[in-house]
């Protein structure tokens, strides 16, 4: 049990199953997350909010140094760059893990189309952070 809560957090956030089931960005053995090294990573084109401001900022660096990075971040290849790819989901995450002194951190890897590119990253904008898109 960890000593500044009063449960288990690696319970409560589902880090581990104790029925063994998949676990997303968990290879497929299930027994550690697929990382890719931090370096390889460049921003969406599809992304237009900027990064988090200071105080958001330095929270989720202190969290990353005390339970590393609990959600992998979601990418694809790169088209423009050979050997890059493009975050689609979490680049908030890899700037913090930066700051945090990380090299690798957790990525999902999906082929997407651009279309589908920007899709999924507006999603995961309007629900993290609450926007509502309005389309003309």
């Amino acid at each position: 049990m960890d000593e500044k809560f009063d449960f288990d957090m690696s319970e409560f956030l589902g880090a581990i199953k104790p029925d063994n089931t998949y676990i997303a960005g968990y290879n497929k053995d299930k027994t550690a997350r697929d990382e890719i090294d931090i370096s390889l990573l460049v921003p969406s084109p599809f992304h237009p909010i900027p990064l988090y401001g200071e105080k958001k900022e330095k929270e989720m660096v202190e969290s990353i140094k005390a339970f590393g990075v609990l959600q992998p971040i979601l990418i694809r290849e790169s088209k423009n760059q050979i050997g890059k790819y493009e975050i689609l989901n979490g680049r908030n995450r890899v700037h913090c893990s930066e700051l945090a002194g990380k090299t690798t951190i957790p990525y999902i890897l999906e082929e997407y189309s651009d279309a589908d590119a920007q899709y999924v990253t507006l999603d995961a904008i309007i629900q993290q952070r609450g926007f509502v898109l309005v389309f003309f």
